[in-house]
């Protein structure tokens, strides 16, 4: 009799997590930075801290954000924002504590892990660094060789069109100390590739305006 009651306990009790991890809010952002937010939706969250910066394109306008401390002991650094039509599409966190990672885990269930070659990811993670890619790739170039692990962890946003990953490298340093970097990012995948469509093709009428500027030479 106990048996049975310790086992439809048990069934009970996996129902109602399956029930409550189904029904969590997908990722929409990090404390108060949410994609889709205005600009000054964002101006008004983050009074006197929003910082403009150059942005690589006319196409979006760009920010920065020093330091925002969400909750205790989750401090987070270096949180660049993009806007396009004066709507946030994407963000990315350069110094990302570990315990965001496991914070994650614990609201919004386990990500999918995915293991990569970090030399194969240079190019793909530099893109996230929008305007300062060339000192990120720089910088990283120097440090392939020394690479242990890299991994992406991403989560379900409930939206085929954003993306929320968290990027864990670890590496050894020039003094051969393991060391680790941690970044995180969420965007839109379809106002990016729109931007990034409109950058090649504004590209090639550049090109295409230089050739004809050169027509009498």
């Amino acid at each position: 009799m106990l048996f049975k009651m310790i086992k439809k306990l048990f069934i009970f009790l996996v129902i109602f997590f399956n029930t409550e991890i189904q029904a969590q809010t997908a990722i929409e952002g990090i404390g108060k930075i949410r994609l889709e937010m205005s600009l000054n939706e964002v101006k008004k969250a983050f009074p006197k801290m929003l910082i403009p910066t150059k942005a690589c394109s006319k196409f979006k306008r760009a920010y920065k954000i020093n330091t925002y401390t969400p909750i205790k002991n989750h401090t987070l650094k270096n949180i660049h924002l993009y806007f396009y039509n004066d709507t946030l599409y994407a963000f990315y966190i350069k110094d990302v504590s570990p315990y965001l990672k496991y914070s994650l885990k614990t609201k919004y269930g386990e990500p999918k892990e995915k293991r990569v070659n970090f030399s194969d990811q240079i190019l793909e993670i530099a893109s996230i660094y929008e305007y300062d890619s060339a000192d990120f790739l720089l910088e990283a170039t120097k440090r392939t060789k020394n690479d242990i692990s890299t991994f992406f962890y991403t989560w379900n946003e409930g939206n085929p069109f954003l993306q929320c990953v968290l990027i864990e490298s670890v590496y050894t340093d020039e003094k051969n100390k393991r060391d680790m970097d941690i970044m995180f990012y969420m965007k839109n995948r379809a106002t990016a590739k729109l931007i990034e469509t409109k950058e090649k093709l504004q590209e090639l009428e550049d090109k295409e305006k230089r050739k004809q500027d050169l027509e009498g030479l």
